[in-house]
């Protein structure tokens, strides 16, 4: 630390590029008024241009946090008439982004250690003045580059959302091409070449839509785009139909969502889809079970509330609502049944918040509000609302359930500049209120300094790190043993031992933190590069069963870039089985249809997973070709019983009428895989074969 005199010119020694234009707001908890005067005469020696208040108190420092305004709080250690340790922890609770300078007159090793462990930026000798300037200019400077990043990312933000909507409402044909293939098409896009939707044309190369004479003048003019050109040319467009048509098109380079692409614009007149855009957007917007609006939506008017609270200091409460025996209620009364008590559960959340800017499904078993009331008001509402849905019992089909209904709370307010940090924290306090049995928990900033521990956090960080792991169960052909086929399985490591995580404890937060994607990805590098490596060394024709969230299947990215990781390890396609949920399936059909289209350019195969709660699968086998389908491990248990051995034989039965290979998994004992043979299952898994392994080395049966 610089020693200098206690009365030396403060300006003197400040850089000119330190001199701040804006006016200073200055909180000072000083031993007294008199000694803290001669420290803001300095900084307005220095040039800086301050308004300061004198706190006498905790109380009086509360109540000036609630008029906001203020951008420095200076608080002295040594105080004895203000409680510097209550101060700052009042000030950390309070979540706000303001900077604290500590005073002392003891500026040891331990007092400085003390206070940088509580928050505070820079500790400064009461003697110091010229310290303190720098100290608080410094705080100060970096406190209005942080407002203005969030007003410069808000602006982004925006400008990408208005350019979003520009190309989703504009009457030319605009499309993003990466690798040849769609990536994103507007409305008048896919209206040209008669697609319904992005999934569906998605699988389509370009190529295969557009044709000119001579054949090569396409790849000609990709090549002169690929090197920073732009080009206009005379093409065929093809239709879904068969007809042809003739068109301009004009390609440039471009960036979609941060990755450089192609952009490709083409004019062609008569092309008016406002009606139908208006129409689609509108019923894009809700959830049809319980008619409150989708996720999507709700992200939508999160961003932009969040936004407002970031320009005009507003602030409301977002509430992350969970039922957390919602896999009981299926259990129980069946999927059907359970989401008629989901239905239910929104009509009593829609009354009871009736002045909400926005209620929505969030996922299947989350409800998501954002309220304009205070964070307390907000906490007293859902506590009595939660209260009323224990008490009641839902009636379906002649049967009683009850609702277990958890919340987290978290304020929006201008230090919430990030949608998906600010539901992530709100469901982080849902998970903990879930765990203590309460009705609800507020989100605690000074809580969350060890925010590492949670399960998104350690999600993110094995993710970044590379630190997940996976693992292989066998599944058996019981008519072809020598077939090799592995479900992979993925793993998370704990924190503070070698315990793995299973996913059903961290798949839920990787989905509110829109790390579906990521994990997704991560796994299936991760297995096609042992995979790979596996079919090198045992000269075997091994097959993996990879597992999908409903994320992948709506992105038109994923199967080209999965493509290219193929290409990379010089793995078959034919190797890779993926697999989905029924519920996914049955929830996105119409894009999983078009996510099968590309999964058969890939020679890749379809597993429909978790199947058999759904009454009417029709749709599936008719719209979807499927390989393979395994059976919930629900219907497996107790099949010494006949009406559940009649169960499962039912569900089977439907399976092989369409000729679709059977898998059962948690096969057990030998009783239980002995009851399975009559019935004509395909291929059997479960820990009586082999618990799931680090790697591939199950013994299979050699064929006669």
């Amino acid at each position: 630390m610089e020693t200098q005199p206690a009365t030396m010119n403060a300006d003197a020694n400040i850089p000119t590029s330190c001199k701040q234009k804006a006016v200073l707001n200055l909180l000072m908890l000083h031993r007294s008024q008199n000694e803290a005067e001669p420290l803001i005469n300095s900084l307005r020696d220095a040039g800086q241009s301050t308004r300061s208040q004198f706190i006498a108190s905790t109380d009086e420092l509360a109540e000036k946090l609630a008029e906001q305004g203020s951008d420095v709080v200076c608080v002295h250690l040594d105080s004895e008439a203000v409680d510097a340790r209550q101060a700052i922890e009042l000030l950390r609770r309070q979540g706000r982004d303001l900077p604290i300078i500590g005073l002392t007159g003891d500026p040891s090793a331990a007092t400085l250690e003390a206070a940088f462990a509580q928050g505070v930026e820079d500790v400064v000798a009461d003697e110091f003045s010229a310290h303190f300037v720098h100290a608080v200019l410094r705080a100060h400077r970096n406190l209005l580059s942080r407002r203005q990043q969030r007003e410069l990312e808000l602006r982004l933000q925006e400008s990408q959302r208005r350019c979003q909507l520009l190309l989703d409402e504009s009457r030319d044909a605009i499309a993003y091409v990466h690798e040849g293939m769609h990536i994103y098409a507007n409305q008048a896009y896919r209206e040209l070449f008669g697609y319904d939707d992005m999934e569906e044309l998605s699988c389509m190369p370009l190529v295969d839509l557009v044709r000119t004479d001579p054949p090569r003048q396409l790849k000609n003019e990709l090549k002169k785009v690929g090197q920073g050109d732009k080009t206009r040319f005379r093409a065929q467009g093809e239709h879904e139909s068969g007809e042809h048509f003739n068109a301009t098109l004009d390609i440039s380079p471009a960036a979609y969502e941060g990755e450089p692409c192609i952009q490709i614009v083409i004019r062609k007149s008569n092309v008016d889809a406002e009606a139908l855009q208006a129409k689609v957007r509108e019923m894009a917007t809700y959830d049809t079970q319980t008619n409150l609006h989708n996720r999507a939506y709700f992200d939508e008017r999160l961003q932009e509330i969040v936004a407002e609270a970031a320009r005009q200091g507003t602030q409301h409460t977002l509430l992350f609502l969970q039922v957390a025996n919602f896999n009981d209620l299926k259990s129980e009364l069946g999927i059907a049944g359970a989401d008629i008590v989901l239905a239910d559960v929104a009509e009593i959340l829609r009354t009871a918040f009736s002045e909400a800017r926005v209620i929505a499904r969030f996922l299947d078993d989350v409800f998501t509000l954002i309220c304009r009331q205070s964070l307390q008001d907000s906490e007293d509402a859902v506590t009595g609302v939660i209260q009323r849905l224990t008490d009641h019992l839902f009636e379906v089909s002649g049967k009683t359930a009850q609702v277990q209904l958890h919340a987290g709370l978290i304020s929006i307010d201008e230090t919430h500049h990030d949608p998906t940090e600010a539901v992530t924290h709100a469901h982080e306090a849902c998970m903990l209120a879930i765990k203590a049995g309460r009705p609800c928990r507020l989100w605690e900033p000074g809580a969350q300094t060890a925010a590492d521990n949670t399960i998104t956090a350690q999600l993110r960080e094995a993710l970044a790190a590379d630190e997940l792991s996976i693992l292989f169960q066998p599944v058996m052909n019981l008519r072809r043993g020598s077939e090799e086929n592995y479900e992979v399985l993925v793993r998370l490591h704990g924190t503070r031992d070698e315990t793995l995580i299973e996913p059903q404890e961290f798949l839920d937060a990787a989905d509110v933190a829109d790390l579906s994607r990521d994990l997704d990805r991560w796994v299936f590098r991760r297995t096609v590069v042992e995979l790979a490596e596996h079919r090198r060394s045992r000269s075997a024709a091994t097959r993996a069963f990879i597992h999908l969230t409903a994320a992948s299947v709506q992105d038109p990215t994923f199967l080209p870039w999965a493509n290219k990781v193929l290409r990379e390890q010089r793995l078959p396609g034919d190797a890779i089985v993926f697999q989905v949920s029924e519920r996914v399936a049955h929830t996105y059909l119409k894009m999983l249809k078009a996510f099968v289209k590309g999964i058969n350019v890939l020679h890749a195969g379809l597993a429909v997973i978790r199947f058999g709660h759904q009454q009417h699968n029709d749709a599936l086998f008719r719209h979807l070709k499927i390989d393979y389908i395994k059976v919930d491990p629900g219907f497996i248990r107790d099949l010494d019983q006949k009406t559940n051995m009649e169960r499962l034989s039912g569900i089977l039965q439907q399976i092989h009428q369409h000729e679709v290979a059977s898998i059962v998994p948690h096969i057990e004992s030998a009783a239980v895989l002995g009851n399975l043979w009559p019935l004509g299952v395909h291929y059997v898994q479960g820990y009586y074969l082999q618990a799931p392994a680090q790697s591939m080395d199950f013994t299979f049966e050699e064929d006669d």
